[in-house]
C-alpha cells in the first residue's frame, strides 16, 4: 500500500457531521490523526460521557489508510465499537490546504474537516504489540499525539457497543480498549491527554 497523499498529514478536527437521516452534529469532539499510512479517530459526544449507557455512545478506532485518487479508505484493525462489517470509503474534496469535505459514497453523509495548525511538522506513527496479544499504535502529528490500544479479546459483531451491553456483555471486558488525544509542544512540557 502507498503512501498517503501529504495533503492528508496531520489532525483533523471535524466541524459537522450532516446525515440523510436528518443529524446535524457540530458538537461532538471528533479528531482524526493522519501518518504517512496509520490513522487513528477519536470522537466523544458532548457532554463528555460518565455513566456506562452514555460511555457506549463514544466511537474511536486505528489502523492503516489507503487513498485513491479522490477515495480515501479506512482499514480498521482495531475498534471501540464491534465489527459491522462495513466498509469505511469517503470521498475527499480539499476546499483549501486546511479543510477538506468528505461525503459517503451513497450521498447518506457529509463531514467538514479543518486541520489543527499545531499538527504540522513532524509527522510519524507505529505500531505496537503486548504480551497479551493487544494491538496498539502511538501516532505523533507536530504537537500532537494520539494513542490507541485495543481489547485482548475482540468482541462479536453486533450493532453497537449499546447492543453488547444490553446483551449481557461483561462491561469491564467492553471497555478495555483506550483512545487518548494530546498535546507534547515539541518536548518542551509534558504530554498531556
Amino acid at each position: 500500500m502507498k503512501p498517503v497523499p501529504d495533503a492528508y498529514l496531520g489532525v483533523w478536527q471535524r466541524t459537522l457531521l450532516t446525515t440523510t437521516g436528518g443529524v446535524h452534529d457540530s458538537s461532538t469532539h471528533v479528531y482524526w490523526l493522519q501518518t504517512e499510512r496509520l490513522f487513528a479517530d477519536l470522537r466523544i459526544p458532548q457532554p463528555a460521557p460518565r455513566s456506562e449507557a452514555e460511555r457506549v455512545l463514544q466511537a474511536g478506532f486505528a489502523g492503516v489508510t489507503e487513498v485513491n485518487d479522490d477515495l480515501c479508505q479506512w482499514h480498521r484493525a482495531i475498534d471501540f465499537q464491534p465489527p459491522s462489517g462495513r466498509e469505511d470509503i469517503g470521498r475527499m474534496r480539499f476546499e483549501s490546504s486546511e479543510r477538506v469535505l468528505e461525503d459517503g459514497l451513497d450521498g447518506s453523509y457529509h463531514e467538514v474537516w479543518e486541520r489543527l495548525p499545531e499538527s504540522l511538522g513532524r509527522n510519524w506513527g507505529t505500531w505496537l504489540s503486548a504480551g497479551d496479544g493487544r494491538q496498539g499504535c502511538l501516532l505523533l502529528a507536530g504537537d500532537c499525539f494520539l494513542f490507541a490500544a485495543g481489547r485482548a479479546t475482540a468482541l462479536p459483531a453486533a450493532p453497537s457497543l449499546a447492543a453488547l451491553l444490553a446483551g449481557g456483555a461483561e462491561a469491564g471486558t467492553l471497555f478495555d480498549f483506550e483512545l487518548s488525544f494530546g498535546r507534547h509542544c515539541q518536548g518542551t512540557q509534558p504530554w498531556r491527554i
